[in-house]
């Protein structure tokens, strides 16, 4: 393993809670734990607020067998630094 990164929270209270318990009981509804789940090595969640996308990427996760190691991608909303980070 490379390392990893902890960033701070850049919105919180904006787009999801400020308090970890009420962020985990919200992410907890979003997830269905009897979904079958399949093998895969990609794929494309939206990361808009919860309010906006939470119910498409919690049903596209709860779908996805659980991986040891994952590499996240995103845009760069700010404009600063790379495109991609």
């Amino acid at each position: 393993m490379c390392g990893s990164l902890i960033r701070k929270p850049a919105v919180s209270g904006r787009f999801y809670s400020s308090s970890a318990q009420k962020l985990e009981a919200d992410i907890e509804k979003l997830i269905d734990t009897r979904a079958r789940q399949a093998e895969a090595i990609g794929s494309i969640l939206p990361h808009a607020g919860y309010m906006y996308s939470g119910r498409v990427a919690g049903k596209t996760v709860s779908c996805l067998k659980p991986k040891d190691n994952i590499i996240l991608l995103g845009p760069n909303h700010t404009g600063y630094g790379a495109t991609l980070a």
